[in-house]
């Protein structure tokens, strides 16, 4: 229980963060056409910001649900390397319990967990920082939902963007320690409004994010390996 609670409070700081992101995604699920509780319902089952803010994005734009789950698996990839690290370190355990913590794993827990000392506890202390993390984005879904509802249509509009904004503060203290990263973000905006031309833009989406993809690939060399 003590390492539980550890894991709880170690995950509170970042909710702090997660809190405006859950808030603009509900605001924007609504604005996009979902029920309330379908967009609490879809944050209950997927918990991925990213995803969900594109799949709401694409239903918009009436994309097919194929290319809405394959998007999603596209964007989703990097948990399949972020799942190995955390799995090896919980090899110890039961298969339910792992697939239990797998199940909201995310970008902010993968990190608290892989920087935390390892012990015997450690599933206990990962489900602290899952709860922590699940509970604020579900409830902070559930308040941009209502939201929408309360706050005149500026204020909704404005925390709109908040999601949006975001992304923005995360990726660009990135670009600028790498600028070869900076080269593929603007590679890959410009090659998404090209293929828009030619398909839709959910199959325009779905291509430039394996173009860039690959070009990051061969583009971003790894410091450490003095490349």
């Amino acid at each position: 229980m003590k390492r539980f609670i550890s894991g709880v409070k170690t995950g509170l700081p970042i909710c702090m963060g997660v809190i405006p992101i859950g808030i603009s995604f509900g605001i924007i699920a609504r604005q996009g056409g979902l029920e309330s509780w379908q967009a609490i319902l879809m944050s209950i089952i997927v918990f991925a910001g990213a995803s969900q803010i594109m799949s709401v994005g694409m239903l918009v734009q009436g994309a097919s649900v194929p290319a809405i789950i394959f998007a999603t698996f596209l964007i989703n990839l990097r948990h399949l390397i972020m799942s190995t690290y955390v799995m090896n370190r919980l090899k110890e355990k039961g298969l339910l319990k792992k697939m239990a913590l797998a199940y909201v794993l995310c970008d902010e827990s993968f990190a608290l967990f892989s920087m935390s000392e390892e012990g015997e506890d450690d599933d206990k202390f990962l489900f602290g920082i899952n709860t922590s993390l699940g509970i604020s984005w579900i409830v902070s879904t559930a308040i941009g939902c209502i939201a929408l509802s309360v706050l005149p249509d500026t204020i909704s509009k404005s925390l709109g963007i908040a999601f949006y904004a975001s992304f923005i503060a995360i990726l660009i203290p990135n670009i600028r320690k790498n600028m070869q990263l900076f080269f593929v973000v603007i590679i890959t905006g410009i090659i998404n409004s090209i293929f828009g031309i030619f398909f839709s833009s959910s199959t325009a989406l779905i291509l430039s994010i394996l173009t860039g993809a690959c070009l990051g690939m061969f583009i971003i060399k790894d410091k450490e390996r003095g490349a």
